[in-house]
């Protein structure tokens, strides 16, 4: 199968799709969403198909030009009817839609929620009760400075808009991911090569740090309620040249790590054979890999990212901070 610049991926609840988005980059030129059937592999179209109604959320003001859409992280809801999209054409915002419920994986545009001023999104993950994490970097961004900027996460629900999540600064935060109960949040710190676990509390943010081999980029659940990070393992300068040339595909070496969220541990690392990978998802028995520029998903057996196929590195233990 092949879906170009699929820089993220969410499988559905059910097992049966796929979502994708292919990103503005190189040869694309206006960006889609896909959705990919688990068992044939077959790709077909999701959106933009056909203009959508009124917005159902307060203040978005109508559904993006199809010509200017610009997908970027995506989430499904817990329960699978609902996909939160990271938007970063014509407007900054995340652009939601309703998935039928009738198993076709149709998409329907049901609003948007613009992003908080002066600040780019990057990665989406969804609560239980709705509620959207996602990871933002402060604009202008700087490639000069860009190793030691310090992003933020932010919080979005219907009934009180954006929040910022206290304490949630991190240098370069890329994938995020929260527990269905919303009381625990992961975050990629990219540069930094490390993932950071924060325990929500009312009274405080208590934080874990695990350190990888690669940079992070976005963030699944895997096997057995597993961790998976999937990024790169390149110099940034390479990184930052592939991302704003023309190249339909770059030699970036990529990397998938498997993490232990209880004892927040690495179980698994290994360099895989896809460029610029930016996503690791649990889909059957299957792993799938996808990049963000090119245009191959990758399917690993679940099996050769565990023992013994796959082992951890002499250093694997979290540390609190």
């Amino acid at each position: 199968m092949r879906v170009a610049n699929a820089e993220d991926l969410a499988p559905t609840p059910d097992g049966r799709w796929v979502f994708t988005g292919s990103g503005v980059g190189g040869p694309v030129k206006s960006g889609s969403l896909a959705r990919i059937d688990a068992t044939t592999g077959r790709v077909s179209k999701a959106y933009p198909l056909k203009a959508g109604g009124a917005p159902e959320i307060p203040g978005c003001a109508g559904e993006v030009a199809a010509a200017k859409f610009e997908p970027h992280g995506l989430a499904l809801s817990p329960r699978g009817d609902l996909l939160y999209v990271v938007n970063h054409g014509e407007r900054e915002s995340l652009e939601i839609f309703r998935v039928a419920a009738d198993g076709t994986g149709a998409l329907s545009w049901s609003g948007c929620a613009p992003a908080p001023k002066g600040y780019i999104q990057n990665s989406v993950s969804v609560a239980a009760d709705g509620t959207a994490f996602v990871t933002m970097w402060p604009t202008p961004i700087d490639l000069k400075t860009f190793a030691d900027m310090t992003g933020k996460v932010f919080a979005w629900s219907r009934e009180t808009g954006w929040r910022e999540v206290p304490q949630s600064s991190v240098t370069t935060p890329n994938g995020v991911l929260v527990v269905p109960d919303g009381k625990t949040l992961y975050v990629a710190a990219y540069v930094r090569r490390e993932v950071v676990e924060f325990s929500l509390r009312p009274d405080a943010v208590r934080r874990r740090v695990v350190k990888l081999s690669f940079m992070p980029d976005n963030l699944r659940w895997g096997p057995r309620g597993s961790l998976l990070a999937a990024g790169q393992n390149a110099p940034m300068a390479d990184i930052a040249r592939c991302a704003g040339s023309a190249d339909a595909e770059c030699a970036i070496s990529a990397a998938v790590a498997v993490i232990d969220p209880g004892r927040f541990a690495t179980t698994c690392e290994r360099p895989i054979p896809l460029s610029f990978a930016t996503t690791a998802a649990a889909v059957g028995d299957e792993v799938w890999v996808s990049q963000y520029r090119g245009g191959a998903v990758l399917r690993l057996p679940a099996r050769a990212l565990a023992p013994p196929d796959c082992a951890a590195p002499s250093q694997s233990s979290g540390s609190e901070h």
